[in-house]
């Protein structure tokens, strides 16, 4: 059961934060992580199916969709003994403690 206003309008609202925290992130770092605009996407186009459609089911996969192409991602990088997150943490902290790309 939804309370307050529904899930439609919670949608589109979740739609206009997302959008809106991007473009801060943006006008603040001058950069924005890949993962935030995968999230962008998702819930744009997830979230836009929703509301086309009136159905709420394309939002509530949503996280769903979303650690798969993220399992997606690491699976191959597992296999081959690739350490994909370590080396993503590592940039972001080298950029953090260094303000330069390694």
């Amino acid at each position: 059961m939804n309370y307050g206003w529904g899930l439609m309008p919670t949608t589109a609202a979740i739609m206009a934060a997302t959008v809106a925290a991007l473009g801060f992130g943006l006008a603040l770092e001058g950069r924005v992580p890949i993962l935030a605009v995968i999230t962008l996407i998702l819930v744009l186009v997830l979230g836009g199916a929703s509301l086309v459609f009136e159905d709420e089911v394309f939002i509530k996969i949503k996280p769903t969709v979303g650690n798969s192409l993220f399992a997606t991602a690491l699976a191959p990088a597992a296999i081959l003994g690739y350490t994909l997150i370590t080396r993503a943490v590592a940039q972001v902290y080298w950029q953090e403690t260094t303000d330069e790309t390694p």
